[in-house]
């Protein structure tokens, strides 16, 4: 059996955790350039701020209903979804899908019936709430598809309405074998695989739209409409199993409770970022130079840390000018960026600062800075080299250099080594990694 535990609206609630004045107000977190929305809270999608909905669309919606408008933090997501994983970890080998979603495999000595599952859940909610302070849903099957289904009706109670209108912790039961089909407690949904196999309706799965299904997309889930296909359990139901595609097959036989994707292995992460927004902005061009320099030596870690190189660096920055005294109004600030790609992939900080470097000159003149940030993308094994006499690909000295750097952090905290070249005792940002005027330096 599988638990899926998403957190809800998870960017929303990691703002929240330091703002409690955000409580009872809806909130929204916007894209790293402050351009779409890529997070909302329930109360956010109730007055129709939906993901992925530009920003200066819904701007006076937002002002109207004094929505809580954030730029994303993903340096603070990441901390607090490593720290989620840790914690479920604790209970169960865990399977890690993405920033906020976890498969957790419940141990077979814990029974499979409908009250201890339930229970289980409840446990688990009220584990990560007590412990991080985010909330999540569960969703329990035996197949990640039908988990991924439970997890969404977890999060979508009106579908069970007409099921249940008082009670939630009703449980169903087949009124021809009394085997519990699903139920359902506040904030977890489970199915357990009662007639899954068998082509008789599903009351839950006859409620989730096509559209909605893990691994559905937009142009399988037009030509399954046109075949009449509009819901899950008519999916599940469907008579033509060899007529239809491979990837179509397999989510069929994980609706019927017959596990197909089984465990896979961590795939590679195709880029990095790392951004932040700064409230008062920095003004002066060393602050900007080293949070620049602390941001590439993270991700130059976590690049590491994957055992890859990169091959292009991006550094972009939203900036505005002083007005009479005043900071610049938000619909007035620009963003800019500029990037470069090196003729053979590194995972050298020392080379990968330099170039960060060369591009924020390259962005202008120096003026208040809202927002910093820089990407690592184009990322190859470590194995990867190139071939050419213009620029040299990192040597083994280097590699086992910034071994040696990592195994410092690692073991004395993320700053233990920086590199940069200014005295931070000048600045007064007191988020600007501490360096000292020499190329690598120690605590």
């Amino acid at each position: 059996m599988l638990a899926l535990v998403d957190a809800d609206a998870f960017f929303c609630n990691c703002e929240r955790l330091g703002h409690p004045a955000y409580a009872n107000r809806p909130i929204v977190v916007l894209s790293h350039n402050d351009g779409v929305i890529v997070s909302a809270d329930r109360m956010a999608k109730d007055l129709g701020l939906k993901v992925g909905r530009p920003y200066f669309q819904v701007k006076d919606l937002c002002q109207r209903h004094q929505v809580v408008v954030c730029s994303s933090h993903l340096d603070l997501y990441q901390d607090i979804s490593t720290r989620l994983m840790q914690l479920l970890a604790e209970e169960a080998d865990i399977e890690v899908y993405s920033i906020d979603e976890a498969f957790l495999h419940i141990p077979s000595w814990h029974p499979c019936t409908a009250p201890h599952l339930l229970s289980y859940g409840e446990h688990l909610t009220q584990f990560v709430m007590q412990e991080l302070g985010i909330p999540v849903s569960i969703g329990m099957a035996p197949t990640k598809v039908l988990a991924k289904v439970a997890s969404y009706a977890a999060k979508h109670p009106t579908i069970f309405k007409k099921f249940m209108p008082q009670n939630f912790s009703t449980f169903f039961k087949d009124p021809l074998s009394g085997e519990i089909l699903f139920g359902q407690g506040p904030r977890e949904v489970f199915i357990l695989p009662a007639h899954l196999k068998e082509l008789t309706p599903h009351p839950l799965l006859a409620q989730i739209k096509i559209e909605h299904l893990w691994g559905i997309g937009h142009a399988s889930a037009v030509e399954l409409r046109l075949q009449g296909i509009a819901t899950a359990d008519q999916l599940r139901c469907s008579p033509g199993l060899g007529q239809l595609s491979l990837p179509l097959q397999q989510i069929i036989f994980e609706l019927r409770g017959e596990p197909v994707f089984t465990n896979e292995p961590p795939t590679a992460q195709k880029s990095f970022l790392h951004s932040r927004s700064f409230a008062p902005p920095l003004t002066t061009l060393p602050l900007v130079q080293d949070t620049l320099r602390s941001f590439i030596n993270k991700l130059a870690g976590q690049l590491r840390e994957q055992d890859s190189t990169c091959q292009k660096i991006k550094v972009f920055w939203v900036r505005g000018h002083t007005l009479a005294g005043n900071l610049t109004p938000f619909e007035e600030r620009q963003a800019i960026a500029a990037e470069f790609k090196f003729l053979d992939p590194t995972s050298d900080t020392r080379k990968l600062i330099k170039a960060g470097e060369k591009l924020l000159a390259s962005l202008g003149p120096m003026t208040t800075v809202y927002r910093l940030g820089a990407e690592l993308s184009m990322i190859y094994p470590n194995t990867v080299h190139g071939q050419n006499f213009l620029e040299e690909y990192d040597t083994p000295q280097s590699d086992q250099l910034m071994q040696v750097v990592d195994q410092i952090n690692a073991q004395q905290g993320a700053h233990a080594i920086n590199f940069g070249h200014t005295k931070m005792k000048k600045a007064k940002d007191p988020t600007a990694a501490p360096t000292l005027p020499i190329l690598a330096t120690t605590k």
